[in-house]
């Protein structure tokens, strides 16, 4: 028996997918207070936070809002407030660096 079934592969030949862009790869982030290749403990810190929580170790139980004007003195650029400060407490009586 003949078949009368013409086959055309020419015409359904399968299409290639594009392939996939590799990402670049990133330098590696620096992190705040990583510890050297020195051997030391870091960076020193010398921004608004450690002014506040200095001044936190000094009087923990001094106002918020007082503690954010003296930390504004000192740093006129930031955007410190009675909010910000009350998180650097909380954050210091979590760690056990001040009382409750």
């Amino acid at each position: 028996m003949e078949s009368n079934v013409e086959t055309n592969t020419a015409t359904t030949a399968p299409t290639a997918k594009p392939k996939k862009q590799a990402k670049p790869k990133s330098a590696p982030k620096k992190g705040k207070g990583k510890a050297s290749k020195t051997g030391g403990k870091g960076r020193a810190r010398t921004g608004v936070g450690e002014t506040i929580r200095a001044i936190i170790l000094k009087k923990p139980d001094r106002p918020n809002k007082e503690i954010a004007e003296m930390a504004k003195a000192k740093h006129p650029d930031s955007n410190t407030n009675a909010a910000c400060v009350a998180w650097y407490k909380n954050d210091m009586r979590a760690k056990k660096q001040i009382k409750k």
